[in-house]
């Protein structure tokens, strides 16, 4: 994960290994993770790909339900909320 380098996984307790990516010369792998944009963050989940930031929260909750906190809350109308200032916020945060 780029960015983040992690944190998710770590507030989750999940054993993780994170790979940078070179954005100009992208890896066959990120390219076949992530065919349609070719961009990061790509969690893979034993070979599965999960591409996008709230994507990847979203995964993490719902996966990890009794693993560490809730990362966008419990309560469905401040998940909403949550996702709705990720969605806002996210592409900001692009370099």
């Amino acid at each position: 994960m780029e960015g983040g380098k992690g944190v998710v996984l770590t507030k989750k307790g999940v054993e993780h290994e994170v790979t940078s990516e070179n954005m100009v010369r992208k890896s066959t792998l990120l390219l076949a993770c992530h065919p349609v944009h070719a961009k990061v963050p790509v969690l893979l989940v034993t070979r599965n790909p999960v591409c996008g930031s709230v994507v990847i929260l979203e995964y993490m909750d719902e996966t990890f339900v009794t693993s560490g906190e809730q990362l966008l809350g419990a309560d469905p109308g401040a998940r909403a909320n949550a996702r709705f200032w990720a969605a806002y916020v996210n592409p900001r945060c692009r370099r």
